[in-house]
């Protein structure tokens, strides 16, 4: 029989004898009368059907070993047996409901006093958590269930300076508490970001001291993810073609001794301590997991009735900057639309957790209150600078440590990597050791008043707060107006010779 050049039509929804499932979308081929048979016994044949369905079965590094052989077994291309294959595994949607089971929010709406009151109980029950950590943590969990609404989801880093301080009972409880929960001891960088684009799970990673170190590609993709937008680069399938993958969740890594540096910052830190008897209420376990459900379904709630005024909000961050502003504003932003105590609640565990973190932040900070009373006096005592700065309510020294107004030791190791420390002064007949105004007039040049005219003050971070009138020596004319957000301000381009001291 004489054979026959037909165009195969590039239609999907083709019939099979027009062989389109084979793909072979505007080719011109020769077909004799036995072609529609030979179309059949590629793609429909018993034989074929079971080969793909056994190949479905095999996981991704098997099934690339005999992926060509069977290929040519079945007389059709590698990329048509590829995307059949790919047909008939399990979806993602089957894999996430195995992996993480998470129940339907709340049926009505939930108070959210009375919801943070009640997390805050579970936690204080089953783990010892120091001063003001407990409240951080309770409004981070809220946070997990709404972190889509933020800019930042800061990492939590339970810590401990040795083993035995409820580091992972605490991920336990966590892991009880939050959406889409997912526990482990060790992680690579390929399944994290493919886990967290895929699911964007609350991803709670223990012992991350025997693992992270070293690894810089996984610290990078965890440090990515603390912003939206994150993404983690990867060349995938036989062309190379590059991917993004999303890698913005909420994550928790608990570990002995603090994170990496860079990862450091981008965390808020809860120092673990070991329990005295009786410190602890009750035992953790799989009953008690279980019955913190009707709690993780009401946070999901609150937060889906609250999703939008998340978005919007704009909270006033009590003095935080830069990142460690990025790190809390999530917290400070659920506790200022809950309500009740929260508000000042979430400022004291920032001004408790922050004191050993954030050197930079809280030294410029601390620079700007000098600067006010430098302006007033050339000399200062030690003694009286921290009268002074016991006063400021708004501020975090009047509970710098513990509770405890911030004594001269504290404000001169702050100062220290300015270069600047306290001396023996002489104010009328006496000789006490403070500070004078010229040993800071570089400083508040650099730090306090703008380096450049373009720069722009607002929206940094930190709300709502006026900063210190500057000297007469030092600027020669005062602002305009308030400045209602400070940073760092160095030279264009100079990187402040005492950053990487801290």
């Amino acid at each position: 029989m004489k054979p026959v050049r037909v165009t195969i039509p590039a239609n999907p929804d083709a019939d099979l004898d027009t062989a389109s499932d084979l793909e072979f979308f505007g080719d011109t081929i020769e077909l004799d009368a036995n072609a529609v048979k030979t179309v059949q016994a590629l793609v429909g044949s018993p034989d074929a059907k079971d080969s793909i369905e056994r190949l479905a079965k095999l996981s991704r590094i098997e099934y690339d070993r005999v992926r060509e052989p069977e290929a040519k077994r079945l007389k059709v291309r590698v990329a048509i047996l590829d995307k059949e294959v790919q047909k008939h595994r399990p979806s993602q949607d089957d894999t996430a409901a195995e992996l993480f089971n998470d129940a339907e929010p709340w049926y009505e709406p939930v108070n959210g006093v009375e919801l943070l009151a009640e997390i805050n109980a579970a936690l204080s029950s089953y783990v010892f958590l120091p001063g003001k950590s407990v409240d951080a943590i309770t409004l981070w969990i809220l946070h997990a269930h709404a972190f889509h609404a933020f800019h930042h989801s800061p990492r939590l880093n339970p810590y401990s300076p040795e083993k035995g301080c409820g580091k992972t009972t605490l991920l336990d409880v966590i892991q009880a508490l939050t959406p889409k929960a997912l526990r482990t001891e060790n992680v690579t960088t390929a399944v994290l970001f493919r886990l967290i684009d895929a699911h964007a799970p609350t991803l709670l990673i223990d012992e991350y001291d025997t693992f992270l170190k070293d690894n810089d590609e996984l610290r990078g993709a965890l440090n990515a993810g603390h912003r939206q937008g994150g993404n983690h680069f990867r060349c995938e399938g036989d062309d190379n073609k590059v991917k993004a993958f999303k890698t913005f969740a909420p994550v928790a890594l608990a570990g002995i001794k603090e994170l990496p540096g860079t990862l450091s910052d981008r965390s808020i830190k809860i120092r673990m301590q070991r329990a005295k008897p009786g410190e602890i209420k009750a035992r953790f376990d799989a009953r008690t997991a279980a019955s913190l459900g009707d709690l993780k379904r009401k946070a999901a709630r609150w937060a889906k009735d609250h999703l939008s005024q998340l978005e919007q909000a704009d909270p006033d961050m009590g003095g935080l900057y830069n990142r460690v502003a990025d790190n809390w504003r999530p917290l400070f932003a659920i506790a200022e639309l809950i309500g009740g105590d929260w508000p000042e609640k979430v400022k004291q565990a920032a001004a408790e957790l922050n004191q050993d973190t954030d050197t930079q932040g809280t030294a410029i900070l601390l620079l700007e209150d000098l600067a006010e009373l430098f302006s007033k006096r050339d000399k200062l005592t030690s003694a009286e600078i921290c009268e002074h700065l016991a006063g400021l309510k708004e501020r975090p020294w009047p509970a710098w440590n513990h509770g405890i107004p911030i004594n001269p030791q504290q404000v001169s190791k702050l100062l220290r990597p300015f270069g600047i420390k306290p001396a023996v002064i002489r104010i009328g007949d006496k000789t006490p050791r403070g500070y004078e105004r010229s040993q800071f007039v570089e400083v508040f040049e650099r730090y306090v008043e703008p380096a450049t005219p373009q720069q722009d003050y607002k929206n940094r971070g930190l709300q709502d707060f006026s900063g210190a009138t500057p000297a007469a020596d030092v600027a020669g004319q005062k602002s305009p107006e308030p400045l209602k957000n400070r940073e760092c301000c160095t030279v264009a381009g100079q990187k402040p010779e005492w950053e990487t001291e801290l």
